[in-house]
């Protein structure tokens, strides 16, 4: 892919936490950054004030130089999809009047469903991609990163030349990148991580460190990761890297203020993502006939509190 400006160019779609983290830290590295896709409050916060990021030290930094627009000109070398799940429809539509015949796509969104009409759309352009980053939005252009440096990219279908430069991009913004050859397992094994922590960081309103250091707590995120891991191996999913409990444990305790993502949007009143991360292992379960008694119930917990928050 050649170069434009002489840097690489690149496209946040849906700046919301995460995807300020990212756009910041790739802005530092010298990239061309639009943002896209956000609300008109974000975008026109940012444009006028700059972007204001906490890193997981607490120093704290003042960015400008976003290019800011509902409708950037493309084509860009890569776009990074940083929208929740359930917008992901809205953040396509936006992605493709960013793309070109070389343009890597990165989907960073929680969830499955999304992997299939992704790949219809972009082809070898596609790159799926989970992070392990903790980031939280405390107003229109403040973002905090309160920990994490992982992202993992998925080889697939012929993407290598995409891979190759969604690496080497995120690379120069100084996070650690690792790749595994299926998009599926990725996918599901970091669906299995978040089915364990977020609806039980969401019902009990702890945070991270609270979770992982109280034993009822632990023995609950542990079990319902045990669930969700048999629910892969009756589909015939190997998981994308092993020591997941561990990972799970790490993970909370490396952000112990942290919230989760599906604590946040509950109290925010947004809907949750219970739909696009327990839904898809609740229906799995049925199909492969697994038990998994544990993830209907945090499931139906989780929906009928979003309900009983998001009426009020």
């Amino acid at each position: 892919m050649r170069k434009i400006r002489g840097s690489e160019r690149v496209a946040i779609v849906g700046p919301g936490a995460l995807g300020s983290v990212l756009a910041a830290s790739l802005l530092r590295a010298g990239c061309s950054v639009a943002l896209a896709g956000a609300g008109g409050r974000t975008l026109g916060s940012v444009r006028r004030k700059g972007l204001e990021v906490f890193d997981p030290s607490g120093k704290r930094r003042l960015l400008r130089g976003f290019e800011v627009a509902s409708r950037p000109e493309g084509p860009f070398q890569a776009v990074f999809l940083c929208a929740k799940a359930g917008g992901l429809r809205q953040a396509l539509a936006c992605a493709r009047r960013l793309c070109g015949p070389e343009t890597a796509v990165v989907p960073l969104s929680n969830g499955v469903a999304h992997l299939g009409p992704l790949r219809r759309e972009f082809g070898r352009n596609l790159v799926a991609g989970s992070v392990f980053i903790a980031a939280l939005r405390e107003a229109p252009s403040k973002v905090r990163h309160a920990g994490g440096d992982s992202i993992w990219l998925a080889a697939d279908r012929g993407n290598a030349s995409a891979l190759r430069a969604a690496r080497r991009i995120l690379r120069k913004g100084g996070w650690r990148v690792r790749s595994v050859r299926s998009a599926e397992s990725l996918l599901w094994t970091k669906a299995a991580l978040n089915a364990a922590i977020n609806p039980v960081g969401a019902l009990t309103m702890k945070t991270n460190g609270e979770l992982a250091a109280g034993p009822a707590a632990r023995e609950l995120l542990l079990e319902t990761l045990r669930e969700a891991l048999s629910v892969l191996r009756g589909r015939g999913i190997r998981p994308a890297f092993g020591g997941l409990p561990r990972i799970l444990l790490q993970g909370c305790r490396a952000t112990p203020g942290q919230r989760n993502s599906m604590s946040q949007d509950l109290l925010a009143g947004r809907r949750t993502e219970a739909d696009e991360i327990l839904k898809p292992f609740v229906e799995e379960a049925r199909r492969v006939r697994r038990p998994a008694p544990l993830l209907a119930t945090l499931y139906r917990a989780v929906k009928r509190l979003e309900k009983e928050l998001l009426v009020r």
